[in-house]
């Protein structure tokens, strides 16, 4: 019998990544460690699936495996501007002590639709899950799935 996988193996990030507004700041304060850092957390919230239980141990945690010379009040100080742009959802974090976001829900049901679960069972849901017919709750229009703000792509001017 196969082993129930959460997680999926990979995530979109979008060639203008290191651009973006969020991005910049990390680094700006951070350097280029910031970045990895942050990589390093979406990895980790993709492979557990759409969300990770986060607190003051498991920021320690995170830091020693991310190497000797990451604090883990710099990754504390990194996640809190991802709270500020928007990439993850501070409600969630302070009401329920894990570090999601909509966008990353919406990924990772996109990535997941052909498995066999039931959505209304799973916690901390952001998005509306689908009905048995196929169909969201939300029109067409709603529906479309949306990359973390962190990894779309900025349009080239031409």
């Amino acid at each position: 019998m196969a082993i129930a996988y959460d997680g999926i193996n990979y995530f979109p990030v979008g060639v203008n990544f290191m651009e973006e507004n969020a991005m910049e700041v990390i680094e700006a304060k951070y350097g280029i460690k910031g970045s990895a850092i942050v990589l390093k957390l979406m990895c980790k919230i993709y492979k557990e699936g759409y969300y990770i239980r986060w607190d003051e141990e498991q920021c320690l945690i995170f830091a020693n495996k991310a190497g000797r010379e990451v604090q883990a009040e710099e990754v504390q100080g990194i996640i809190e501007i991802l709270f500020t742009k928007g990439i993850l959802d501070r409600n969630s974090y302070q009401e329920n002590g894990i570090l999601t976001s909509e966008s990353i829900q919406k990924v990772w049901m996109e990535a997941t639709k052909r498995r066999k679960r039931e959505l209304s069972e799973l916690p901390y849901l952001m998005v509306k899950p689908e009905k048995e017919n196929g169909k969201a709750d939300t029109p067409p229009a709603l529906q479309e799935i949306q990359q973390p703000e962190l990894f779309k792509k900025e349009k080239t001017c031409e």
